[in-house]
């Protein structure tokens, strides 16, 4: 028996593979919610200032509900240039119908981020750097009318940084997040707003 155990442990040990190398190209992830750290020169989308970053809740005209926030990637090794982001999410969504029904809204897949759908050009990510490669997002509920609350909004979210010049397109980088929301009226002053379960991962 004793040899019998030995042999086992041999085998585990001779068919255990040694993970792979480090890429470290990303050196460093901030999620940043305020400005301090900021990357400014966003441009204004669908209304939304991507500069100015926080939660946003509209209780007079839009009734919108989310959070601007930017993911900063500081590279090494690599210049920003040669740095692609992809994000992909699965969100369920529920508001009201004007005819007192509830309607549900799932989404899953790819989700930006944003570019220009003339020029093809990232309109969310800048590249102040050689080192460095920002992406501004605002998920959440961009809005509608009054007759829409109670609305609930839950999404979780995977953003890549990946090598785009190399053959394989390596995985460099990967952050995931969790965003819930929930605002009973249109003119609810205080909604229930998380970002959570934030999730660093550099290869």
């Amino acid at each position: 028996m004793p040899g019998s155990e030995r042999g086992k442990l041999t085998m585990c040990t001779t068919n255990t593979q040694s993970p792979p190398p480090r890429l470290n190209k990303v050196s460093a992830i901030d999620l940043i919610l305020s400005s301090a750290g900021a990357v400014q020169g966003f441009p204004t989308v669908q209304g939304v200032d991507l500069n100015v970053l926080g939660w946003i809740n509209n209780t007079t005209t839009t009734f919108a509900c989310q959070i601007v926030f930017q993911v900063k990637f500081s590279l090494s090794g690599i210049t920003a240039r040669e740095v692609a982001l992809h994000r992909v999410k699965t969100r369920v969504a529920t508001v009201m119908k004007s005819d007192g029904t509830q309607q549900q809204d799932t989404k899953t897949g790819d989700d930006g981020p944003r570019v220009d759908p003339v020029t093809g050009a990232d309109v969310s990510v800048l590249r102040p750097s050689d080192s460095l490669i920002a992406v501004s997002d605002c998920p959440g509920y961009p809005g509608g009318n009054k007759w829409n609350f109670p609305m609930t909004y839950h999404a979780s979210f995977d953003l890549y940084a990946f090598d785009r010049v190399s053959a394989n397109r390596a995985i460099l980088a990967k952050v995931s997040y969790v965003i819930d929301i929930q605002k009973k009226t249109f003119d609810d002053s205080s909604p229930t707003t998380t970002l959570s379960n934030v999730v660093k991962l550099i290869y």
